[in-house]
């Protein structure tokens, strides 16, 4: 895999500008109002339900899964990630908007 140079970064950064979602700066609130908006095929309710626990799973497959992310380069990272994944499914909040506020709180704790 060819890895990008800093002026490739600095492009993709540039273009991904108007989508960026950042959960050290929010919750997310914009996104997921928005979508939930479109939601037809269930309570939007119960789609945020079911999406906090699952977004918790996902958290720890990116630290050990078949798939591990390669942006998460150091071990205290890695720690971090699958320390905090395996809180929130221990007690995973029931919504998405829990999520992002407890993920915020173990951040400003780092």
């Amino acid at each position: 895999m060819e890895r990008c140079n800093a002026a490739d970064l600095d492009e993709f950064r540039d273009a991904a500008a108007p989508f960026r979602i950042s959960l050290d700066h929010g919750d997310g609130a914009g996104l997921r109002n928005a979508y939930f908006a479109g939601v037809d095929w269930e309570r939007a309710a119960d789609l945020d339900a079911r999406a906090a626990p699952l977004t918790a799973a996902i958290l720890l497959a990116r630290v050990d899964g078949k798939s591990p992310a390669d942006y998460l380069q150091t071990d205290g990272d890695r720690g971090f990630v699958r320390d905090t994944a395996r809180r929130l499914l221990g007690g995973a909040p029931s919504t998405l908007a829990g999520l992002a506020a407890e993920w915020n709180e173990a951040l400003s704790t780092r």
